[in-house]
C-alpha cells in the first residue's frame, strides 16, 4: 500500500495548502486549511482513512445540554439536509447523527458531559460517492461488470465484519452504472453511493485487483477537503479496530497517541506487549507493530516499542515513527472496550 500525503507537508505548514477551487474558497472561513491528498490503490489490501473532511456547515457555541440532548441557538440547524449523516464535534468528542435525531434546535445524543457553553462544529460525513465518485467516468477504481470479479472492493468495517462495496460499470443487474453491495449470499445489490457513509474516525480496507490485462496498475484516488485541527475521540471495541490516522501531515506515534505513561491513550505493556494495545502500521508486505511499554521492553524506561519478527521488542522513539504515509492503521485492543483521545500535531493550533 502506498499513500502520497498532502503536498508540501509540515515543513511549510498546512496553511499553505489553501485550495484554489471555488468550493474551497466558498467554505474557507469555516474550513481552513484545505488541500488534497492522493491515496494510491495497489494490488492487495490497502488500509486507508479519510483524513480530509467535508467543510463544517454550522459552528459556534452550544446553548445548553443535558443527558439526552444538545441545544443550539435558534435556527442554527436550519441548513441541515434531510437523510444526511453528520458529525457533531465538541471537546474532542465526535458524535454521529442524522436529521431524524433533530427536533427544533436540539439534537438527541447520549450524555456527553457538556456544560452548555462549549464550542462546536457540525460537518457532513463523507460517502462512497463524495470520496470515490458517482459515475463510471469519475470512479478511479477498477470497476466490475455485472459483478465484482474484476473490480476493486471497498470494505467498510462494522461490528463483526465488513460491508463490502464495488462500482459496477453496468450495474449488478444491468440497470445502469452504480455502486453495489456484495451480500453475504454472494448476490450483489445496487446502492446509492451517497447513502454509504465513510466516517473519518474509522478506516476502510480497499482490496485492489489485477487489471483485465493481468497487470495491477496503481489507481490514484484524490481526496480533497478541510483539515481537522482539533483532537478527536475514537472508540475501540473488540480486538481489531480499523481506524484513520485523522491528521494528514506531521502525525507521529507520540503526537497522536501520547509520549509518556501519563499521556499515552492506549493500554500499556509491561516489559512486553502482553497487556498493551498495538498500533499496526501498514508497510510493504505486512505491518510494523508498535505498543507503548510502561517500563520499556528491556526495563530502560517507558517508551514506544517495535515488535520484531523474532518476537523480541525494541525501544523506539515515538516522535520518529511518522504516520503521514499511513492514512489507515489497525489498533489491536487487548482489554475492554474503551474511548481513546487522539491528539493532533502542535503546529495545527496555528493554522
Amino acid at each position: 500500500m502506498k499513500t502520497k500525503t498532502l503536498k508540501a507537508i509540515a515543513a511549510v505548514g498546512l496553511s499553505a495548502l489553501l485550495a484554489g477551487n471555488a468550493a474551497a474558497q466558498a467554505t474557507e472561513s469555516r474550513s481552513k486549511p484545505v488541500g488534497y491528498e492522493t491515496l494510491t490503490i495497489s494490488e492487495g489490501f490497502n488500509y486507508l482513512g479519510i483524513r480530509l473532511h467535508e467543510a463544517p456547515v454550522v459552528s459556534g457555541d452550544i446553548d445548553s445540554a443535558d443527558a439526552t440532548s444538545v441545544t443550539f441557538d435558534a435556527g442554527a440547524l436550519g441548513d441541515l439536509v434531510a437523510d444526511t449523516t453528520y458529525f457533531l464535534e465538541v471537546d474532542g468528542q465526535v458524535v454521529t447523527f442524522t436529521t431524524a435525531d433533530v427536533t427544533g434546535d436540539s439534537i438527541s445524543t447520549s450524555d456527553l458531559g457538556l456544560n452548555g457553553d462549549e464550542s462546536f462544529e457540525i460537518r457532513p460525513a463523507s460517502t462512497l460517492e463524495s470520496v470515490f465518485g458517482s459515475t463510471a467516468e469519475a470512479v478511479a477504481l477498477d470497476q466490475g461488470q455485472f459483478g465484482p470479479g474484476i473490480s476493486d472492493q471497498i470494505w467498510v468495517p462494522r461490528e463483526g465484519g465488513f460491508d463490502k462495496y464495488y462500482f459496477d460499470q453496468f450495474g449488478p443487474a444491468g440497470a445502469g452504472a452504480s455502486w453495489a453491495r456484495i451480500n453475504p449470499d454472494s448476490t450483489n445489490t445496487a446502492v446509492s453511493g451517497s447513502s454509504i457513509n465513510l466516517l473519518y474516525t474509522t478506516g476502510i480496507v480497499v482490496v485492489g485487483v489485477n487489471g483485465s490485462d493481468g497487470t495491477a496498475p496503481d489507481n490514484p484516488v484524490v481526496v480533497s477537503g478541510s483539515v481537522k485541527t482539533t483532537p478527536s475521540s475514537i472508540s475501540l471495541s473488540g480486538t481489531f479496530n480499523y481506524l484513520s490516522t485523522i491528521s494528514p501531515a506531521g502525525a507521529t506515534l507520540d503526537n497522536t497517541y501520547g509520549s509518556t505513561s501519563e499521556t499515552v491513550a492506549l493500554d500499556e505493556g509491561q516489559f512486553g506487549p502482553g497487556s498493551g494495545d498495538q498500533v499496526w502500521k501498514p508497510v510493504s508486505g505486512g505491518f510494523e507493530k508498535y505498543y507503548f511499554d510502561e517500563f520499556g521492553p528491556a526495563g530502560a524506561g517507558a517508551s514506544w516499542a517495535l515488535i520484531n519478527a523474532d518476537s523480541t521488542n525494541t525501544a523506539v522513539s515515538g516522535s520518529s515513527i511518522m504516520l503521514d504515509d499511513s492514512s489507515g492503521v489497525i489498533i489491536v485492543n487487548v482489554g475492554d472496550d474503551q474511548d481513546v483521545a487522539l491528539s493532533v500535531p502542535d503546529f495545527y493550533s496555528t493554522l
